[in-house]
């Protein structure tokens, strides 16, 4: 019976032709050994500029036209808005942002409101108020009762937990807001608060529009698509 072959067994060329062969696999397998730490090197860049990437080095891609500036003040709201929302949701003390500015245009009101004037005041359905609503009455800042001017409507009404919140809880917080600000002068808030105020101006004239650009098809007898 023949002995099983050594495994790991390492062949010696046996002539100069055999060592050329050699050599040039050893220069092949360098190769593609440099080849592929290049690779790594350069993925490991690509994600880098991809998680370390900011608003700043998007800004001069749309700063060249008019148009490219309207698509950067979009985008820039929905941004900044997304940002501010994390970073309340982080700090403010027992609820979301969302559902603390309820709070604070009921807390506001003269009146009571409906689930319906709240939506129109922030901007959201009657049924995205309805679910924040439900949230804060669960934690015992609202209270939702029948309307005395409308039966079939149901008015929010703060509890005497809220001015103990704004006072004591968010307090705190409120000082820290001046931080969102202190990087623009007197004059840039006067100018951000003169444009915010007639952003609401565009924002009905797009609602208006949008709504005449739907209703052309159908009074054609045309299907939307």
């Amino acid at each position: 019976m023949l002995p099983a072959p050594e495994r790991n067994h390492l062949i010696v060329p046996k002539n100069k032709e055999s060592n050329a062969v050699a050599e040039k696999n050893r220069t092949h397998i360098l190769l593609d050994q440099k080849a592929t730490c290049c690779y790594n090197s350069h993925m490991q860049q690509v994600t880098y500029r991809r998680n370390h990437m900011n608003t700043d080095d998007l800004i001069p891609k749309f700063s060249d036209t008019t148009e490219n500036k309207m698509k950067a003040v979009f985008s820039t709201l929905f941004i900044a808005g997304n940002k501010l929302q994390t970073l309340f949701d982080k700090n403010i003390p027992q609820i979301s942002l969302k559902q603390f500015m309820l709070l604070s245009i009921v807390r506001q009101s003269g009146d009571p409101l409906t689930f319906t004037q709240a939506g129109n005041l922030l901007g959201c359905s009657r049924q995205n108020i309805k679910k924040l609503a439900d949230v804060l009455l669960k934690k015992g800042f609202i209270e939702v009762r029948q309307s005395p001017a409308d039966p079939r409507a149901m008015c929010i009404y703060p509890t005497e937990k809220v001015p103990a919140y704004f006072e004591n809880d968010f307090s705190a917080y409120q000082k820290e807001l001046k931080y969102l600000f202190e990087v623009y002068t007197d004059q840039e808030i006067e100018t951000l608060f003169d444009l915010l105020t007639r952003l609401y101006a565009g924002i009905d004239h797009l609602e208006k529009k949008t709504a005449e650009n739907r209703q052309e098809p159908a009074q054609r007898g045309e299907a939307i698509v």
